[in-house]
């Protein structure tokens, strides 16, 4: 793992361990809470902020190795396994909440919350963070200026990925299928998250963000 991606994953952790820090964002764990799943964990900083008890199983992962390989080697009291928000691999029912904080937006997003619904108890919780359109115009306006036809081509696609999410489909960038990516509005996300059958969802903004909770 290069030191720019330690050095973020640890920057997130201290904003996460920092009360009076302004980005510090984290959820509520209900109080009846066995096992919890981060999706997109990094190194496993959002579930170290949360200073869980040692009766909560704790479970991490993220489709990249090498943050997977450094948060096993720091955090053992964490269990973290390198997989993708799409496929994950825990039997149904299995978490009572389940977490996904900036992730999401580089998933497939109707496929992902079919799983985070499969893999939750009836009445677990999830709680996700999201990029909002006012993302889009910012990002696509730096690719313009700055004269990358690269990437404003790419931010074209994004924005279209999140029109898309409106009917409840996306698909991959085509000029790299590994890539995926897309913006989310309150009413977006709120469909979504109907259509993979969560109720009780409710929608704020913290630090520019959306937030997203809701009940399986």
């Amino acid at each position: 793992m290069e030191d720019a991606d330690i050095a973020y994953h640890l920057e997130e952790l201290a904003i996460a361990t920092t009360n009076d820090d302004a980005r510090r964002s984290l959820p509520v764990v209900p109080a009846h809470c066995r096992r919890i799943l981060d999706v997109g964990c990094g190194i496993g900083q959002t579930l170290v902020a949360l200073n869980l008890p040692s009766s909560i199983e704790a479970h991490g992962i993220d489709i990249d190795a090498r943050a997977i390989r450094y948060g096993q080697q720091e955090f053992p009291q964490l269990t973290l396994q390198q997989a993708s928000g799409e496929r994950l691999p825990y039997p149904d029912a299995y978490f009572d909440m389940l977490l996904c904080r900036v992730a999401l937006p580089y998933m497939n997003i109707p496929t992902a919350l079919q799983e985070f619904h499969r893999v939750l108890v009836p009445g677990g919780t999830v709680w996700a963070t999201l990029h909002p359109p006012s993302m889009a115009v910012v990002d696509l306006r730096e690719s313009v200026l700055a004269g990358s036809i690269r990437n404003a081509v790419y931010r074209a696609y994004v924005v279209v990925n999140s029109v898309l999410l409106h009917v409840g489909w996306q698909f991959p960038y085509p000029l790299n299928r590994n890539r995926i990516e897309s913006y989310q509005s309150a009413s977006a996300a709120r469909r979504a998250f109907e259509r993979s059958g969560f109720t009780g969802i409710g929608v704020a903004t913290h630090d520019g963000c959306s937030q997203v909770s809701a009940t399986r």
